[in-house]
């Protein structure tokens, strides 16, 4: 069934009478349709003195403007009501003019019809008073923008006129990529939200587990590097070392190290410590693939630990890091990534990152051969800056978020 024009004139005319808030904004929204007007806002907009001014904006980036309502309970269009929108209009556009003497613009709306002539009265009448820009809203003017495309929404907010079947059609051929972007976005700052109270929350337990991942940036055979360490070193500056000091480490097996049994194939083993690398607080071993696309490291310790003992994984926020590798394993390096607890805390890409020598060599607990130190020690940090995890600017994704993220790219 196709909409009758009729229809939304009879509601300007008659629908919205006795209801000043509706009107208000009814008219608010028909003025944000043209875009010269911004920074639109009404005044009192459920009732009260407003100085003669229901609308308040700027124009076209000039000055400022103002809007008045005149609206008619049921109105005749008779020369009565010509007469009572005629004073309405120089009440309201004085009184715009004595709270805002830089006026620019005046917009004036009412349900009232008016002729091409009597528009023309108002017209002369606004230019004895200003030279700001009068526009007139009247009931034709008001059911023309309604009945389009843009108006459409507000026609059945404030008028319940239902779409038409092609009003359906043409409303979302205009608007649908921007509904739905918009439910877009609000579901996504609300996922984010959670995630942060969530993350915030989970914070302040104890940090129980810490890891890393080097990924290669392809599968690469033991034959082609025969010989691989890489150590973690996460450092918070406090007073208490023991609890702000992280190290992990990995290296693969030699004759120089005894690494408990894996069983068939190579061996790499790993150990985690907060300060002494000769005491470590735990170490793991694992057969190594071949051949091997990913080198990773975990450690942690047992949540029953006395508190003393422990570190949050929110003791993490700030901390700087560095990673320190042999160099044929940092040649063939594509990401990076830290785990801490349940959450992926930093990742990178090796465009992301830059090598230079140590300071010093790292201490790790195991001897190497001359063969394998011959393969000299570099520092990997992110490029540009000093290494550093910040819970503040974003907020780290759970393992299973940040799997999915992986099998999008």
């Amino acid at each position: 069934m196709s909409h009758d024009a009729r229809d939304t004139e009879e509601r300007l005319r008659s629908w919205l009478d006795g209801n000043q808030p509706a009107r208000e904004r009814l008219c608010l929204h028909l003025l944000s349709l043209d875009r010269r007007f911004t920074q639109i806002k009404p005044v009192q907009p459920k009732g009260g003195p407003d100085g003669g001014r229901d609308l308040e904006a700027r124009f076209d980036n000039i000055g400022p403007a103002r809007g008045g309502i005149g609206f008619r309970n049921s109105p005749s269009d008779s020369s009565t009501d010509f007469r009572w929108v005629k004073s309405k209009l120089a009440d309201d556009l004085s009184s715009a003019l004595t709270n805002e003497p830089r006026l620019v613009a005046f917009a004036f709306f009412t349900n009232v019809r008016l002729t091409v002539g009597q528009r023309q009265k108002l017209e002369e009448l606004a230019r004895t008073k200003t030279t700001a820009q009068l526009e007139l809203y009247d009931r034709e003017r008001m059911r023309v923008l309604l009945d389009g495309v843009e108006g459409l929404a507000a026609r059945y907010q404030f008028l319940q006129i239902p779409l038409s079947a092609p009003e359906q059609a043409a409303f979302f051929s205009r608007w649908g990529s921007d509904l739905e972007a918009m439910v877009t976005r609000s579901f996504t700052k609300v996922d984010e939200r959670l995630r942060r109270i969530e993350f915030l929350q989970e914070s302040q337990r104890p940090l129980t587990q810490l890891a890393f991942h080097i990924v290669l940036a392809s599968a690469t055979p033991i034959s082609d590097l025969p010989h691989v360490r890489a150590m973690l070193h996460i450092s918070r500056f406090t007073g208490d070392l023991r609890r702000n000091r992280w190290n992990l480490a990995v290296c693969n097996n030699s004759p120089d190290r005894s690494l408990p049994s894996c069983g068939q194939g190579p061996c790499v083993g790993g150990a985690f410590w907060h300060e002494d690398a000769a005491t470590p607080l735990g170490t793991f071993a694992s057969t190594w693939p071949d051949p091997f696309r990913i080198i990773a490291s975990h450690g942690g310790v047992s949540a029953w630990l006395d508190d003393s003992q422990l570190s949050r994984l929110a003791d993490l926020d700030e901390a700087s890091f560095a990673f320190f590798m042999n160099r044929k394993l940092w040649e063939r390096v594509g990401r990076i990534d830290i785990f801490a607890n349940d959450y992926l805390v930093w990742t990178a890409s090796v465009s992301e990152l830059s090598d230079d020598p140590p300071n010093a060599q790292p201490e790790l607990p195991w001897q190497f051969s001359a063969d394998e130190l011959a393969d000299e020690w570099v520092r990997v940090m992110p490029r540009g800056y000093t290494g550093s995890l910040n819970f503040t600017s974003s907020t780290p994704l759970r393992l299973i978020e940040a799997e999915q993220m992986r099998r999008r790219d």
